[in-house]
């Protein structure tokens, strides 16, 4: 049913500049080479997730994944281990505060100044020993201390900007996303570990809590870990699309499918003239919304779904099938919704849109695609529904 079934390097045109991380079939922090698309997988199911996209970002951080370098500030003991990392190269250090101490951190500046009023996100993986819970954040260019806590006891967090992924059945990354407001001082990010979530627990001299991976990167998510040694390092934006030929598709007829899983606005995939006058795209519209968007000669259509049909957390289904007729979108077993043409004529396409320039509103945010699929004819009813996951 499928117009195109063959294999990754054959359907899909794919460059990175640079190297990447994903997690592999093993659960662990692998590496793919620069051109190499990356297939990621649930850490703690070993799942697989599907083809993951990225935008370009920096790690901000240097040393990232050696807490005990002088280049880390240290008001506590960073204590090496044999406790393996995600990243099974590396382990954990322990953080422990000296007795009777509170509050002791290890910090960094950042290397370079952030543009004021960027937001940033801060994270770090983390491993409970005697203590459950860990407090990130940092000082922003007005010198405010912006800090969230997680405790893995109960995975609870305090403060809106905070968030977590457990990556094993005793491991977490847990983040902090926060604006760094204005003025020019450097931002500084911090790290520290506590008890049962408290601001601050008195240290022993003993107990403590694992942690490793710091990063720090403009955006307003976590992106794969990025290691840095002696300087900052840049991972590049996926880019993937193909171009069709005449033989593979009826101008005037089609569907287009994907399982995905994204949160970030407008990202999704979709078929384009590489303009944004012409393109049929299926995308996340904002939050808990999924939408099928059409274009020719500049015109726009959208159909949306309503609310509780897309999920934010997980894979959806989505389908739009087209043809002189109109259009109909389908989302997670369900028929949202059919329109007529926008200017009375099918959007002229040249391109399979996987990951690319954010012009065409189809943007390269954290993605992962399980499936993807373009049929040379329109679906019926019966057909989007099924495709979607429905009965």
């Amino acid at each position: 049913m499928a117009l195109l079934k063959r294999t990754f390097s054959e359907l899909l045109d794919f460059t990175r500049a640079t190297t990447g991380t994903f997690v592999g079939s093993n659960g662990l922090i692998q590496t793919a080479a620069i051109d190499a698309p990356r297939f990621t997988h649930d850490p703690v199911t070993l799942e697989g997730q599907g083809f993951l996209v990225e935008e370009v970002r920096t790690n901000l951080n240097i040393r990232s994944g050696s807490l005990d370098n002088d280049v880390w500030v240290k008001t506590l003991s960073v204590q090496a281990t044999s406790i393996p990392s995600p990243l099974s190269s590396e382990n954990y250090y322990k953080l422990v505060p000296a007795d009777g101490e509170t509050f002791r951190t290890i910090r960094q500046e950042l290397a370079s100044s952030v543009i004021e009023n960027t937001i940033i996100t801060v994270s770090a993986f983390f491993k409970p020993a005697e203590w459950n819970s860990i407090r990130l954040g940092f000082t922003d260019n007005n010198g405010n201390f912006k800090v969230g806590t997680f405790n893995s006891s109960n995975e609870s967090t305090s403060g809106i900007q905070i968030s977590f992924v457990r990556i094993s059945n005793t491991e977490w990354r847990v983040s902090y996303t926060d604006t760094v407001g204005s003025g020019a001082n450097n931002v500084k990010v911090y790290v520290y570990v506590t008890n049962n979530g408290e601001i601050g627990t008195a240290g022993d001299g003993v107990s403590g809590a694992y942690v490793w991976g710091i990063q720090s990167e403009e955006g307003s998510f976590p992106t794969t870990y990025i290691p840095t040694t002696s300087a900052q390092v840049t991972r590049a934006a996926d880019q993937c699309e193909r171009t069709l030929t005449g033989n593979e598709f009826d101008q005037n007829q089609g569907a287009l499918y994907a399982e995905l899983s994204t949160k970030e606005v407008q990202a999704g995939i979709g078929l384009t003239d590489d303009t944004v006058l012409e393109r049929i795209v299926l995308r996340r519209s904002g939050v808990g919304i999924g939408q099928a968007l059409l274009s020719s000669d500049g015109i726009n259509s959208t159909i949306d779904t309503d609310a509780g049909v897309y999920v934010d957390e997980g894979l959806n289904k989505l389908a739009v099938s087209w043809s002189l007729a109109g259009y109909k979108f389908s989302c997670n077993g369900q028929i949202i919704g059919s329109n007529s043409l926008p200017s009375g004529r099918v959007p002229l396409f040249t391109n399979l849109i996987i990951a690319t320039s954010e012009n065409l509103g189809i943007r390269s945010k954290v993605r992962t695609n399980k499936s993807c699929r373009l049929f040379p004819k329109s679906l019926s009813d019966a057909e989007l529904i099924a495709l979607t996951g429905g009965a």
